[in-house]
């Protein structure tokens, strides 16, 4: 098992983590943190759900690349495959619909950052 000195090895990242109060836990990452990752670079992440994503863009090796089912444009992100249909192609279905997504291919990450040891679970969970 490792522990928060050993993260600080591989991670880089002060091992100072904030307490939840009247939980006396702390966890690895924190709201405002850099991503832990040794070598990953980023300097803050404001949530949850931004480090969720910036996990899956970085330092996952195989990635989505979601696809217009109108044209050839692509993306690693489903969101902006939804914008970009109701934006370019005159809007006429809700930005969400599933049927502006064409094929989903998946591939190598080019970008890929190897988090080892460190996981997702292991960064959001609680620990004594």
């Amino acid at each position: 098992m490792i522990s928060s000195g050993d993260l600080f090895v591989f991670t880089g990242i002060s091992t100072m983590q904030a307490r939840i109060p009247g939980l006396g836990y702390d966890r690895i990452w924190q709201r405002g943190y850099a991503c832990p990752v040794q070598g990953c670079g980023l300097q803050s992440v404001r949530d949850v759900t931004d480090l969720k994503r910036h996990w899956r863009e970085k330092h996952e090796e195989i990635i989505a690349k979601f696809h217009c089912s109108a044209c050839s444009y692509v993306s690693k992100r489903k969101s902006n495959v939804f914008q970009h249909f109701r934006l370019r192609h005159n809007g006429n279905m809700l930005g969400n619909s599933s049927e502006s997504v064409g094929k989903v291919e998946y591939q190598h990450n080019k970008q890929f950052i190897d988090p080892y040891p460190l996981t997702l679970e292991s960064v959001l969970r609680y620990k004594d």
